[in-house]
């Protein structure tokens, strides 16, 4: 309740989340972006020119911030303070953050996600991969389709962003290690 008071707010579809971030960074040192999107909320903060931390729901850091730089819609509220409740992580450049995201949220956009819906559970189609050079994603995805998730629960998961998990799935079917 206390982030939304006295602070300056507005739409996100207006000016967009990367250009917020990078407007509030060169305005004022410390800061607070409090993100609304109907009943989720995000939260991004940054210090001295360096990422502090990003959340949304249950992911954080680069994994949360790709997911909210795709929100088009949605309300704001920035503090010029970090918020005292929120965890801080490894501090990154925020300019170098706001690269990977959009880089990997551009690149998330270019794959075919109609392959991979949400409750599918894909299957171990060739069981013997060792041999073979697989991502530290990979092996992940391949870990907990053996173990019966549903893609949604690995995108969940999988601490890595969205479109990196998605890329090992598509590399995993079209490898014919596994199927849906």
């Amino acid at each position: 309740h206390t982030r939304r008071l006295g602070g300056i707010t507005g739409g996100i579809a207006e000016v967009g989340i990367e250009n917020l971030v990078q407007m509030f960074m060169s305005s004022v040192p410390t800061g607070t972006l409090t993100l609304q999107q109907g009943e989720r909320e995000g939260v991004i903060g940054f210090e001295a020119g360096m990422l502090c931390f990003a959340r949304l729901e249950g992911a954080s850091g680069l994994k949360a911030l790709v997911r909210l730089l795709g929100w088009t819609e949605g309300s704001f509220v920035f503090h010029a303070s970090l918020d005292s409740l929120e965890e801080r992580e490894p501090p990154i450049p925020v300019k170098a953050a706001l690269l990977d995201a959009v880089r990997l949220l551009d690149e998330g956009n270019r794959i075919d996600k109609s392959r991979l819906p949400p409750r599918a559970k894909p299957r171990i189609a060739k069981p013997d991969t060792q041999g073979e050079t697989l991502s530290k994603v990979e092996t992940a995805v391949l870990e907990l389709v053996r173990a019966g998730f549903t893609v949604q629960r690995m995108v969940d998961l999988i601490p890595e962003p969205d479109p990196e998990i998605y890329r090992a799935l598509v590399s995993l079917s079209e490898s014919g290690a596994i199927t849906f």
